[in-house]
């Protein structure tokens, strides 16, 4: 028999809390957690090691960044195929163990080693970052069911329906590519969130390209990158844990409105500081706090697009609602927001070249002001239209509205735990790379060593974690069939 691709950590049996020490349904926030700091020790390396080829390797770094985000935006197009192939958390499994082996080719930074790295890694980015958010759909969706049933809401039971959700079905790679496109041009909410999807994969290149090492760096030396880097983490990582569980409670407009509005604010403050010079920010106790004010206003909104965007995929395209598109929605929306990341680190470059540095910053903060204001325009449509039609076709349903009511908690969850990596990550970078625009290359091969570290022992967890879950005389891996279990 197949295994439950979302089955919790013990199987489950119809509850009976007295033969339990916990809730049964407690076992997917262990999941959940599992998972969360599986992958989080694997992208401490990863988000360190983007720190050091930006700011160290001006030639690698982007190129290498470049290569990966636009190969991550092409291989979301095929990235449902993929994951049904080898199921979600093999998907998983398979990245971590890729961005191992894309750091080891940091110990001697190339364009030779980076480039395919860079390609293998961005391949396997895109089914991993739609398994991710549809896994943990999932299973907020059967910790709603068993929650319920937990505090007898109703005369309810649990039973199995044939319309299950075949993770594990082979599908061809352009029949997925074909359904991608296709919710692309004819789903309304999608097409209106396609700006703000553009507009996070622009202010993540903004913060790793500009941010670091022609406003920061310049100011305080390359090490206080790091550091001041910490004040982004923070605030991501509180500010995940608290965002999801609002959306859940309230909506997506607030959180949504105040991330646009954080962003803004920071981006007026540096347009202030570096393009019509009305603000002084020096290598002092002001200048520090004035930075780490930008990088917490700054994590804080990318808090707020990472959970909520992913939970309000999750309420719109539910994964236990028949022909529900909940990897082509996550797929889509990988694909612009790795697409603009990418056009970030290829297009500064050449931008940075043709133009003086004064007018080149002036570029770079006027296009994702100009890009938040694209995308408050679709939200504020796509709020007004929340009484009609959701889709510009005939195919929708209303079930499309039913989601999971967790699904907020477990996406702020696991993005909170996450975002620890930016914090551990940073920490590290500032702390061993020291003082000093160059630091030899043996401290830079220590901190890529932790990195590496790092990183293997995450894959290893995830591999115990995906190795729990498998089950049967044929012990595939990750080939599973998740059932659609309903509350009646």
């Amino acid at each position: 028999m197949p295994s439950d691709e979302s089955a919790p950590l013990l199987p489950l049996q119809p509850p009976h809390e007295s033969e339990w020490k916990i809730r049964p349904s407690s076992w997917f926030l262990v999941d959940l957690m599992v998972l969360s700091c599986g992958i989080s020790l694997t992208f401490v390396g990863l988000v360190g090691a983007q720190q050091i080829l930006t700011t160290l390797f001006p030639v690698v770094g982007p190129i290498a960044l470049g290569v990966t985000y636009s190969t991550f935006a092409i291989a979301c197009l095929t990235a449902p195929a993929v994951i049904r192939s080898v199921g979600l958390k093999a998907a998983i499994a398979i990245q971590l163990f890729c961005i191992t082996l894309w750091l080891a080719t940091n110990l001697r930074p190339s364009i030779e080693l980076a480039v395919p790295a860079s390609l293998l890694i961005g391949f396997f980015a895109g089914s991993f970052w739609v398994a991710v958010p549809t896994y943990i759909t999932i299973i907020s969706g059967r910790y709603d069911q068993l929650w319920a049933l937990e505090a007898d809401l109703g005369e309810s039971d649990i039973s199995t329906s044939p319309d299950a959700i075949e993770v594990g079905k082979s599908v061809s790679i352009l029949s997925t590519l074909v359904a991608t496109l296709r919710l692309t041009t004819t789903d309304a909410r999608v097409v209106l969130m396609i700006p703000l999807f553009c507009y996070v994969g622009t202010e993540q290149g903004f913060f790793f390209s500009l941010f670091g090492s022609r406003l920061v760096a310049p100011v305080f030396g390359d090490a206080m990158v790091g550091t001041i880097s910490i004040g982004f983490g923070v605030t991501n990582m509180v500010a995940s844990l608290l965002l999801g569980r609002l959306t859940d409670a309230y909506g997506w407009p607030g959180p949504l409105a105040a991330g646009l509005i954080a962003h803004a604010g920071s981006l007026c403050v540096l347009m202030a500081w570096k393009v019509f010079d009305v603000l002084v920010i020096e290598n002092n106790a002001k200048g520090i706090a004035v930075l780490y004010a930008i990088a917490g206003a700054w994590g804080f909104g990318d808090a707020a697009f990472n959970s909520v965007i992913s939970t309000m995929l999750g309420m719109f395209f539910p994964p236990d609602v028949p022909k529900s598109s909940t990897e082509a929605a996550f797929a889509t929306m990988r694909l612009w927001s790795s697409l603009f990341t990418g056009i970030c680190f290829f297009g500064l470059a050449p931008l940075r070249r043709s133009m003086s540095d004064a007018g080149s910053i002036a570029v770079e903060l006027f296009v994702p002001l100009g890009m938040i204001v694209l995308a408050s325009a679709g939200l504020v449509v796509l709020w007004l239209r929340r009484q009609t039609p959701v889709a510009l076709d005939s195919t929708s349903s209303p079930a499309t509205q039913m989601s999971p009511k967790s699904v907020g908690l477990f996406q702020g969850i696991f993005f909170g735990i996450f975002m620890s990596t930016f914090i551990t990550g940073d920490a590290l970078t500032g702390s061993i790379l020291g003082p000093g625009k160059n630091p030899p290359q043996e401290r830079i091969n220590d901190l890529v060593y932790v990195f590496s570290s790092s990183a293997f022992g995450g894959f290893i967890i995830i591999a115990l974690f995906l190795r729990s879950h498998t089950s049967g005389a044929s012990g595939s891996i990750g080939r599973d069939v998740v059932s659609e279990t309903r509350v009646n």
